[in-house]
């Protein structure tokens, strides 16, 4: 096995041991440990969303290129009008 096989094998491995001492914490202590896991899932999920806010909020506007004004300001919501197939 090259190295990348073997930090893949490795990384499976922790995985499933992870899973069994996950398991094995929940049957003793299924409250706390339950707590635990929403909580950090919670935060990861709202500090994403709180990341992509600062993101959006600080990024420079984009400039238009030439040709682009008024794309997708049109009363069709910026899809192009299609004609029905045959008929021209």
């Amino acid at each position: 096995m090259n190295k990348r096989q073997m930090i893949g094998a490795a990384v499976f491995v922790m995985a499933l041991e992870g899973i069994i001492a996950y398991g094995i914490m929940v049957y003793y202590y299924p409250i706390p440990v339950l707590q635990l896991s929403v909580f950090i899932m919670v935060s990861i999920m709202l500090g994403l969303a709180a990341w992509i806010g600062y993101s959006m909020m600080t990024s420079k506007p984009e400039e238009k290129k030439e040709g682009e004004e008024g794309r997708g300001t049109g009363e069709t919501g910026g899809r192009a009008e299609r004609k029905p197939p045959g008929r021209d």
